[in-house]
């Protein structure tokens, strides 16, 4: 069983279609997730929305080509996440509320469905050789707020596009999953045969790798190899060695 004590600063301090998905309770994110009190090295890449505060509803910068869909969401409507053709989708321009918080498993940290996905792709993996170390699941509105507040000095100047605001990021909603190898982990991910199990086979399970390398412009964040994000079904659409973001899923592009 993962250590759940490295936490969700802990681990980040380690690491430097056709149709749609089944619309449940784990992809819409809604009777799954429960209401609580407010609690007061990349690549170059193209030019990417800058970060601002949440709400966010278009780009914020010239010429940016973050997801523009239509989120119409305001006040209480942010305590459920943005979800468009059965998937949830969690970024700078469809945030969530700090109420916002689904049920997730003992082990990973992820919501039922996902959690029991994550369960099985990695004893496929390691009947395989391919020994994937699971580091952080679920991660709160205040631990987002905490990490984005003091991020990894490794991250340097570039650290708001590997850290998400919070309200922003897919941790919140159960549905990503932090991964490393022994023979590396963060931007080292992908020398190792772990990465490369992945990658050719994440998306028989339901994952995907959300940020893929180039894909900045769309999705708001920089080149993440150890992010992969649960879409389910809808995963068969990106295939191996994938590089369709979720933004462009959704909005057809």
């Amino acid at each position: 069983m993962p250590n759940h004590r490295l936490g969700a600063v802990g681990c980040a301090l380690l690491l430097a279609v056709a149709g749609c998905a089944p619309g449940g309770p784990l992809l819409a994110g809604s009777p799954a997730a429960t209401p609580r009190a407010t609690v007061a090295s990349a690549s170059p890449t193209p030019a990417r929305v800058a970060p601002t505060d949440l709400p966010v509803s278009v780009p914020a910068s010239p010429g940016a080509t973050l997801d523009v869909l239509p989120d119409g969401r305001t006040g209480t409507a942010l305590d459920q996440p943005f979800t468009y053709r059965g998937l949830v989708l969690i970024n700078r321009n469809h945030p969530v509320s700090q109420a916002y918080a689904p049920e997730v498993g003992e082990d990973y940290r992820l919501v039922p469905e996902a959690e029991r996905a994550f369960g099985r792709m990695l004893a496929a993996a390691k009947a395989d050789g391919a020994d994937i170390i699971w580091r952080v699941g679920y991660r709160s509105y205040e631990n987002q707020a905490e990490l984005a507040a003091t991020p990894p000095t490794h991250y340097g100047d570039d650290a708001e596009w590997y850290v998400a605001r919070p309200g922003q990021s897919e941790h919140q909603a159960g549905l990503a999953v932090d991964v490393a190898s022994k023979a590396g982990y963060g931007t080292r991910f992908p020398e190792t045969k772990e990465f490369a199990w992945l990658r050719a086979h994440a998306h028989e399970y339901g994952f995907i790798l959300r940020y893929p390398e180039g894909k900045s412009a769309l999705t708001g964040l920089n080149y993440e190899p150890w992010h992969y994000r649960y879409v389910g079904a809808a995963a068969a659409a990106f295939g191996p060695n994938a590089t369709l973001t979720v933004e462009e899923y959704l909005g057809g592009r």
